[in-house]
């Protein structure tokens, strides 16, 4: 009987877990804001944010209101925007990663490294694209100056330029059933104030040879 009573309360449980639809226990999360933010999915998409216009003319200030009207090419282009558009990062990611699929183990210890020798800067629009060449195309071959690496990030932080590649989550975002990167780029003119940070997925990176990016879709 008590056996019985610890089984109907198990799938009590585990249901009424799976019903919160905040916390994603398969999702990989190494950046501690998107992790909290994760974890607190509602909240975070009512949170208020700061006012944002989009190409429709409506202006949004929520991950709601932002994701309701639809990608990040919808944002209108006007000044203000382009400081308001950094607080929106969060909602993108979060969106993704909480219909992301269970993804497999990713056992990669050495992402930063990968993101500086394999990722094709050529597969996504940056401010290094235009350095890129047919003999040069990843972090490292297109800049002479030496690039600050850890487990998760590669950096080039030049006094004209600061650009980062950091890996925040892992996941099977584009449901191929192979675990994909989350990276946040960072593009940074030192001497002005075009500051641009995007979320972008790399697609399968287990796998041998260059690695592509694309900008998170909805």
């Amino acid at each position: 009987m008590r056996t019985m009573a610890l089984s109907v309360f198990l799938v009590w449980a585990v249901t009424a877990c799976a019903s919160t639809g905040d916390a994603r226990e398969e999702v990989l999360v190494f950046n501690p804001e998107l992790r909290e933010a994760l974890a607190q999915y509602s909240a975070t998409m009512a949170a208020p944010r700061a006012p944002m216009t989009m190409a429709s003319g409506a202006t949004v200030s929520s991950c709601d209101e932002y994701l309701a009207q639809g990608s990040r090419a919808g944002t209108a282009s006007v000044p203000a925007n382009n400081t308001a558009s950094l607080d929106y990062v969060i909602c993108d990611s979060v969106a993704a990663l909480h219909d992301a699929l269970p993804a497999p183990l990713d056992a990669a210890n050495a992402r930063g490294e990968t993101l500086a020798d394999r990722l094709d800067l050529r597969s996504f629009r940056s401010s290094r694209y235009q350095r890129t060449t047919d003999e040069a195309y990843t972090l490292r071959t297109v800049t002479d100056q030496p690039l600050d690496i850890d487990t998760y990030s590669a950096a080039l932080d030049s006094p004209g330029w600061y650009f980062k590649l950091e890996v925040v989550a892992v996941a099977d975002i584009d449901g191929s059933g192979e675990a994909d990167w989350l990276v946040w780029m960072v593009d940074q003119s030192r001497g002005g104030s075009y500051l641009s940070v995007v979320p972008l997925v790399v697609h399968d990176p287990s796998i041998d040879g260059l690695l592509t990016a694309t900008p998170l879709a909805r």
